[in-house]
């Protein structure tokens, strides 16, 4: 009888191996394979490499990044815009930075820069349900105000401080005006953010048309073809819903139906709240804090998946990767001019 065979199969991390059509008898060992070994030097190298990071143009490359002479540049960047260089396409800086942590989407809130805390204030145990709705007509360039869908979110009462703003100045043609709101905030952070998550996941081609009003005709071609893409292109619907909820928190919803907690509704043309019941300055701040927060989740598995495709260099992958690029730029560009908008009012707002 034949002794047993040992057959030896290396396999790097998370690989997978099938083996067919060999002795049943045949003992199948694997062995891991082993990282590659460095001495001191090659250590030092390599950690100093990545606390620099290497630039885009030596990732594309998926070269070492390297920096033998007395210049902020790499030695390949150079290499490539000297006067021995062959005709060329890439003429950009030696940038070391990661797609990944591109700032796609506002990061943060002028009146609330340190967050909401309301951690053991509750007034009361009785909490109430208020159904909001996105004011469409309040983005730029729009003029009928209509209701967009719908949330249900659950809030409660509770004790103001000195710090709580509650609050809201405008301009106005008549003078600075003030409206005051009650001491209510979101109850169930958990329930709120499964709300906002599913109103843009059930109503994505709707606000992506949103997207579309006074836009130019090219961008209006391209989120079109953008949807189209979607069904089959996770990269492609995560720019979109990045773009979506970017846009969102641009505007805090307005409150629709018979719970309005005292709010009374605002008919002033010169108000930012014109043509709805607002929300309280608290809630709102809580609300931006989880869009922003899903925003974060999202924009770290896009540009993940971006980079992957952007740096595979496939063909077949152009339209999807110049799909996402096109609607995360257009995102970025709405982001600051809406920055500029809110820092104006703010500034006319405090002095």
């Amino acid at each position: 009888m034949n002794a047993p065979q040992e057959i030896s199969v290396n396999v790097g991390p998370g690989s997978g191996i099938a083996l067919a059509e060999t002795d049943q008898n045949a003992v199948q060992t694997f062995k891991p394979a082993s990282k590659r070994k460095y001495n001191e030097e090659k250590k030092a190298k390599v950690k100093e490499t990545r606390d620099r990071s290497s630039c885009i143009f030596c990732q594309l490359r998926k070269k070492e990044c390297e920096f033998t002479q007395d210049s902020d540049e790499c030695d390949a960047c150079l290499k490539h815009r000297s006067t021995d260089s062959p005709k060329k396409i890439w003429d950009l800086p030696c940038v070391r930075v990661q797609l990944k942590e591109a700032l796609v989407y506002r990061n943060g809130s002028i009146r609330f820069p340190t967050g909401v805390h309301i951690v053991g204030r509750w007034d009361n145990k009785v909490s109430k349900i208020i159904r909001l709705s996105f004011p469409v007509g309040a983005f730029p360039g729009t003029e009928i105000i209509q209701r967009g869908p719908c949330i249900d979110i659950q809030c409660r009462g509770f004790q103001r401080n000195n710090i709580d703003i509650l609050s809201r100045q405008y301009v106005s043609p008549s003078g600075m005006k003030e409206v005051k709101f009650p001491p209510f905030a979101v109850s169930s952070p958990v329930g709120a953010r499964k709300a906002l998550e599913a109103l843009v996941d059930n109503n994505l081609a709707y606000f992506v048309n949103v997207l579309k009003i006074n836009a130019h005709v090219l961008h209006r071609i391209t989120f079109d073809e953008a949807m189209r893409q979607a069904p089959e292109s996770s990269l492609v619907k995560g720019t979109l819903r990045i773009a979506v909820i970017a846009r969102l928190i641009s505007k805090s919803f307005g409150i629709i139906g018979t719970e309005t907690l005292g709010i009374p509704f605002e008919n002033d043309p010169s108000s930012p709240y014109y043509g709805r019941t607002p929300i309280p300055p608290m809630l709102d701040a809580q609300l931006d804090e989880i869009w922003r927060d899903i925003l974060s989740k999202q924009k770290k598995k896009t540009l993940a998946e971006l980079k992957r495709k952007v740096f595979s260099k496939k063909r077949r992958q152009w339209l999807e990767t110049f799909l996402a690029i096109f609607i995360l730029l257009q995102t970025i560009e709405f982001s600051y001019q809406h920055q500029v908008r809110q820092l104006e009012r703010h500034r006319k707002a405090v002095g």
